[in-house]
């Protein structure tokens, strides 16, 4: 894994465990955590439209905070996923050797 990789995923593991300390842990059902992730997707793109607004606009100082707030929400997004994974691992009785996990 890259030096990027790593420090991305770093960055996803902080939010879980700021999700984790906020919410505890879920178990919600797939429809449940598709609506949570359908959520924070949609937050990924408010931020980014508020981005090409400003550009539009030319006011250079929103786009920079739209940008990181767009970035933010990718890495929130991304800890959902990861929320998902969890809790579809805990409630499926998953085993690193068994057949529900992607094997590489």
């Amino acid at each position: 894994m890259n030096e990027q990789t790593v420090a991305v995923l770093l960055e996803v593991e902080e939010e879980r465990t700021r999700q984790n300390e906020k919410w505890g842990e879920q178990n919600h059902d797939h429809g449940q955590w598709l609506f949570i992730f359908m959520e924070e997707l949609g937050e990924v793109c408010k931020a980014e439209t508020e981005a090409m607004a400003a550009a539009n606009v030319a006011a250079w100082e929103s786009v920079t905070l739209q940008r990181k707030q767009y970035r933010r929400e990718l890495v929130q997004s991304a800890a959902v996923l990861v929320a998902m994974i969890e809790s579809y691992d805990r409630n499926a009785g998953a085993t690193p050797e068994g057949d529900v996990r992607t094997s590489r």
